[in-house]
């Protein structure tokens, strides 16, 4: 007796991909960690459920409800509370919400919407969708491809991606959720072609809108459908007049898809007024004229092509879709250029705290397509490029889980990674030593203007703190003396004014010329934050602080533009009683006459330093002097 077992390579990979993620995830163990899972923009997401199921209180009125649960409103124009995103992602956590609930009310779990069942559950709804989606995709994938091109899509697609991070780190993010109702609307648009019927129709209709309630933007994949099979002109001729001839299923698509919406209209008109309302206030929008196509492709801040290589070779493979005449021929090309130019048109183009740019993970479903056909146009080159190709497969594939675990050990940062930054820390998990002194954050403020600049990292979250002034004189002197504090001890007087030492419990009792200090460190990671307008060219700048410990420096950087100035760790001159002098000077150059500078001081160590007497020597430079000339008269040493 014999048995004949044919074993499927996609199929295997599906199962591989599956526990690999699934195992991932419980080593996370987000779940059981403060502010991980329902947090960040997934707040938003999730808020529908608790806000109409377990409070009452869909518009986020009653003042309990704000106390108890985990909601992060933003106002309307009448004076109402509004959740930030659509409810798309809450009807598709809904399944799991009720089974966590129902678990929480019979266990001592508090059932209030935020609790372990709660958690739990979300994490089981993203595994769920994502094996469906692995599903579907393979399933697609067959009926172009081989088992073995499929089994290689499949891992490059999900383990050789982001889509990792995304799937097991930050599972219950909308991108995994939408990567797998994108393959489910492929299938779907397949199906409809080669026989459209009305349930098939409805089901497209009711699958779209939801895409669309989940992510706005992603209605552009509607283009995969109407542009399905078109090729050439004879097939676009075609396909208008299938159209004509199934107007009335087109018809149910539209409505059916606008059904989807409904509750969201009415929500808004609850809430603002107005059936139509853009939630994202806060000057959040688009800058269609300046789309950073380099930056967020290849760029070091979460460039795509950068952090995920794999999406640079599914691109590659574009060109042989149209070569093949494949029926995504048209519709893919088209929606990639689309989907690009708006991801990366929205004022944060770098997606804040992210892995890579995470907006295009939706669309993997996609770039499978073009990935399948440049592996299938090299499985049939010769052996030794055949091998090559296969090696680099390989190389993509360890190199995408290596970046992901860079990334949550922080040598990789969310949203100020610098070339040197990259380049250090490449071979290396961990941060290397004085990695932050090489991040430069991106203002967000001013992104939200179209106009992009960056600061040495960290300092954005405290620019709103500054101390400012407008220097017009000659000469300024500006002197930050900690032995002058207020009776709330926490702000001291200067020679412009009070200003705030952020919090009193940074206030040390040990002073170089007095009794107290700021102490500085980790936690509390910049000192002396002031800032000075109108600066003109040619101005001479010198900063100087006093310091106790090995740890620190002082930072100047430009309001609007990249360039800033540091100073070294290693003090100038060493005082009595272990203090030490930093010093930073620098002329202002002619390109950013007029400009605001920012003053810091700043220590990222774990090691705690204090600094005292911070001191800012502005002098203008005056016609047909000496260079330096009694400029340095004014920079003195005790």
């Amino acid at each position: 007796m014999s048995f004949n077992v044919k074993y499927s390579l996609s199929k295997i990979s599906i199962w591989v991909i599956a526990i690999a993620i699934a195992l991932t995830a419980n080593s996370h163990r987000g779940w059981k960690k403060k502010n991980k899972i329902i947090a960040w923009d997934v707040v938003s997401y999730y808020a529908y459920l608790p806000a109409t199921f377990i409070y009452n209180d869909i518009a986020l009125e009653k003042p309990e409800t704000l106390k108890e649960g985990t909601f992060w409103p933003s106002e309307t124009p009448i004076g109402k509370n509004c959740i930030k995103t659509s409810m798309g992602m809450s009807i598709l956590y809904a399944p799991f919400f009720f089974v966590g609930h129902a678990i929480a009310k019979v266990t001592d779990y508090p059932a209030n919407g935020f609790s372990q069942p709660y958690k739990v559950m979300l994490i089981l709804s993203a595994l769920f969708y994502m094996l469906l989606g692995l599903i579907f995709l393979r399933k697609i994938l067959l009926q172009f491809f081989s088992d073995k091109v499929t089994a290689i899509v499949l891992f490059l697609c999900t383990i050789g991606t982001n889509y990792l991070y995304y799937t097991a780190y930050e599972a219950t993010m909308p991108h995994g959720y939408n990567f797998s109702l994108f393959t489910i609307f492929i299938w779907l648009t397949i199906k409809w072609h080669k026989q459209p019927k009305f349930t098939t129709t409805l089901f497209i209709g009711l699958l779209s809108g939801l895409i669309a309630l989940i992510r706005p933007t992603n209605a552009l994949v509607g283009l995969i459908f109407i542009l399905w099979d078109v090729n050439s002109w004879d097939t676009l001729k075609g396909k208008v007049t299938l159209f004509i001839k199934h107007f009335p299923l087109l018809i149910l698509l539209v409505c059916s898809a606008l059904l989807v919406w409904v509750p969201q209209f009415l929500y808004w008109k609850h809430v603002s007024g107005s059936f139509l309302y853009f939630s994202y206030s806060d000057n959040e929008g688009f800058f269609f004229n300046t789309p950073h196509f380099i930056r967020g492709l290849f760029g070091f801040r979460n460039g795509w092509f950068l952090y995920t290589p794999v999406m640079l070779l599914a691109t590659l493979g574009i060109p042989s879709l149209i070569k093949k005449k494949s029926p995504l021929a048209v519709a893919l090309p088209l929606f990639f250029i689309i989907n690009v130019y708006i991801i990366l048109s929205w004022w944060c183009w770098w997606y804040g705290g992210a892995y890579g740019q995470r907006p295009f993970i939706d669309s993997y479903a996609l770039m499978a397509f073009p990935l399948a056909a440049i592996i299938s146009d090299f499985s049939s080159k010769k052996k030794a490029i055949q091998y090559s190709f296969y090696g680099l497969l390989v190389l993509l594939l360890v190199l995408s889980p290596f970046q992901t675990k860079k990334y949550t050990y922080g040598s990789i940062h969310w949203d100020s990674m610098t070339k040197e930054a990259y380049l250090k820390a490449f071979f290396k998990l961990r941060q290397p030593a004085n990695f932050h002194l090489l991040l430069r954050t991106p203002d967000y403020e001013k992104a939200k203007e179209g106009i992009y600049v960056s600061h040495p990292y960290g300092t954005k979250r405290y620019a709103k703190k500054l101390n400012t002034i407008d220097s017009n004189a000659t000469e300024t002197h500006i002197l930050f003396d900690l032995n002058k504090v207020t009776e709330d001890n926490k702000k001291t007087i200067s020679t412009c004014g009070k200003f705030k030492a952020n919090t009193a419990d940074i206030i040390s009792n040990d002073g170089f010329s007095g009794n107290k200090s700021l102490k500085i460190g980790k936690k509390h990671p910049f000192a002396f934050l002031h800032q000075i307008h109108n600066l003109q060219k040619n101005t001479e700048v010198v900063l100087r602080v006093r310091r106790k410990g090995d740890y620190g420096y002082l930072i100047a950087t430009y309001e609007k533009s990249d360039e800033f100035y540091l100073s070294q760790n290693v003090a100038s001159k060493q005082l009595d009683n272990g203090w030490q002098v930093l010093e930073l000077q620098f002329k202002v150059p002619a390109k950013l006459d007029g400009q605001t500078l920012r003053f810091y001081c700043h220590n990222p160590s774990e090691n705690y330093s204090l600094f005292d007497d911070f001191e800012i020597f502005i002098m203008k430079q005056k016609e047909k002097t000496t260079e330096n000339e009694h400029f340095y008269d004014l920079f003195f040493f005790e």
